[in-house]
């Protein structure tokens, strides 16, 4: 597991762990049925990109390990989950889901959640909404949400601002909002 620089066309065929990716601007990175898995435990920009990347069907990028993961450029991730904090940057999207899973959090910019995409708290315990779930428009406004692995999900965390999504709301067995 190291730092991976991508200076040409690249696609992942295999499950694969680095500390940081860099997609510089003569880099591609496609894939459609593995996960990228970024663990760190220094904060700062891990995931940049001046190329491209373009994934479909299954892939996932996965943010794990204890550093808050910081991502720049324009990135549309087709899913995406998290057990450690994540900054967005202001040119991300999420095009099928973003899951946030226990110690997962988003510490400042929120995604852009393209239609039909879900976010999913799957923390198991209480979840205080925040940054994810941060506006009625634009970056940090969900299209569809749901609840998962009997997370109990905090709306208002104390600032009594009403929240909605754009689509369906689910809400799995011993999840609840609270």
């Amino acid at each position: 597991m190291g730092a991976v620089t991508i200076n040409h066309a690249l696609t992942q065929n295999v499950n694969a762990i680095a500390s940081s990716i860099l997609i510089n601007s003569s880099g591609s990175l496609s894939g459609s049925a593995n996960t990228l898995t970024l663990t760190n435990s220094i904060s700062g920009t891990n995931f940049s990109i001046s190329g491209t990347m373009n994934v479909s069907g299954t892939h996932a990028v996965t943010f794990a390990g204890t550093a808050v993961h910081s991502i720049s450029g324009t990135v549309n991730f087709n899913n995406v989950s998290t057990s450690t904090g994540v900054n967005f940057g202001t040119g991300s999207s999420v095009k099928n889901s973003f899951t946030i899973n226990t110690g997962g959090f988003v510490s400042v910019n929120p995604p852009t959640y393209n239609a039909a995409s879900t976010l999913v708290y799957n923390t198991g315990g209480i979840y205080n909404r925040n940054t994810e779930w941060s506006s009625a428009i634009g970056a940090g406004y969900p299209f569809h949400l749901q609840l998962s692995g009997n997370t109990t999900l905090r709306v208002n965390n104390g600032t009594n601002l009403q929240r909605q999504i754009a689509g369906n709301l689910t809400i799995d067995a011993g999840s609840t909002f609270s």
